[in-house]
């Protein structure tokens, strides 16, 4: 009876958390099942560029999406059943998103035109930003603060094995990397365009411009936490980026592999934080509780790392047909960031957001970005291989945990009732 009772009270929590983890599925083994007949067709340094080149393209996706997700979620999941709070808020992200597209839009196409490296691949660059352009349209964080995530599940699923069939079809040599990246690209944009649609209508309004400084407003405000958001991603980019750069397209296809492989594996947990959210944005909670959830999720971190270490070189044997040291080496080093991503995340979540603690979360991040790349310099200053890299990512990370610890039982007494 208890378990029923228990199950009765966090039916929302649980539908959440299984939407969320079905979403990443279908968006995480999609592509690592489509993975051997890509690198068979098109080769590991051709699809080594393509992902260099969507690097590239993230970075610029990161300044237009510019963080709304988490603070979107958060307004929607409080005001679920006001609409004008709802339509207000949608009009302004997409405004904020086409002021945003406007300004940084000139400057990569004047970086494509001056760096001769990207000038290289300019067709690539041009195909993956339309990546970039699904970024005006995409609305997950609405379904997500109503907690219909189903619906973005369903369309998201639609699209990719509709991608998937395009693939089959028309993936047929290795100058099918641009075919590839096109079809990639119009599968999201046709995804995000559809959630736009379905959002615009469930709210009951006609999509359009909000006043100028309305849309700048909203920036200013989530501005600081696009800060702290921007720069983890940041850094994941830059990962991706040297690795390219310092040690060639094929290397950076592995490092591709195996961490297709760790997100895949990873969504079990990494929704945790997620699904909580927004129960968590309307409840009163305590120190104590977040503790608990802590303490958890390190153990569910562990029993992760243990996990990839057992299976890890079977799963790489499935997608290549061959055992790789490379990237099961990747794959456990990646595996140990489980831990900085749970417990980070949930300090991040549910202490430092719901005091506006928004500059320790600014801290932290310049803190683990700026490690990480002294780590990348020691490693070339003094013996570079393909995984140093990825160890400078390990430590940044691990070291964004003790700087929550730090901080937290520094300023006790402020978090003790949040």
């Amino acid at each position: 009876m208890l378990k029923f009772s228990f199950l009765r009270k966090n039916a929302l929590i649980l539908k959440n958390y299984t939407h969320l983890t079905i979403l990443q599925v279908v968006n995480s083994f999609f592509y690592l099942i489509i993975y051997p007949i890509v690198i068979r067709t098109i080769g590991m340094d051709n699809y080594g560029e393509y992902v260099y080149a969507n690097s590239i393209c993230l970075l610029f996706g990161l300044l237009i999406g510019y963080g709304f997700d988490t603070h979107a979620t958060k307004i929607i999941s409080i005001h679920t059943n006001k609409k004008i709070i709802q339509a207000e808020l949608f009009n302004e992200i997409f405004t904020s998103k086409i002021i945003l597209l406007a300004a940084f839009t000139p400057i990569a196409i004047g970086a494509i035109i001056a760096i001769p490296a990207l000038y290289k691949i300019k067709y690539l660059l041009v195909i993956n930003y339309i990546n970039v352009l699904q970024l005006l349209f995409l609305t997950t964080w609405y379904f997500h603060g109503i907690q219909k995530l189903h619906i973005a599940t369903t369309i998201q699923l639609i699209t990719k094995i509709i991608s998937l069939a395009a693939i089959l079809i028309f993936l047929k040599s290795e100058n099918g990397v641009y075919i590839y990246s096109l079809i990639v690209a119009i599968t999201n944009l046709t995804s995000a365009i559809l959630l736009f649609k379905k959002s615009a209508k469930l709210i009951g309004i006609i999509p359009k411009l909000s006043e100028f400084n309305k849309a700048i407003k909203l920036m200013m405000v989530v501005f600081p936490y696009f800060l702290s958001t921007s720069l983890t991603s940041i850094k994941h980019r830059f990962l991706e980026i040297i690795i390219g750069n310092l040690s060639g397209t094929n290397a950076l296809a592995i490092y591709d592999l195996a961490y297709k492989i760790f997100s895949a594996l990873s969504i079990l947990t990494s929704n945790i934080n997620a699904a909580l959210l927004p129960r968590m944005a309307k409840a009163k909670k305590n120190i104590i509780a977040i503790r608990k959830i802590i303490f958890l999720e390190t153990i569910l971190g562990l029993i992760f790392i243990v996990f990839i270490y057992i299976f890890g070189d079977y799963f790489i044997k499935i997608l290549i047909g061959i055992n790789s040291k490379e990237a099961s080496n990747m794959l456990m080093l990646l595996s140990i960031n489980i831990l900085p991503y749970l417990i980070v995340g949930a300090y991040c979540l549910f202490i430092f957001v719901p005091t506006s603690k928004y500059k320790i979360i600014l801290a932290n991040q310049i803190f683990s970005l700026a490690l990480f790349l002294f780590v990348c310099l020691a490693f070339y200053s003094y013996h570079w291989t393909i995984y140093s890299p990825v160890i400078a990512l390990v430590v940044s990370g691990m070291c964004e945990i003790l700087f929550c610890r730090i901080e937290v039982r520094r300023n006790k007494t402020k978090y003790e009732a949040i």
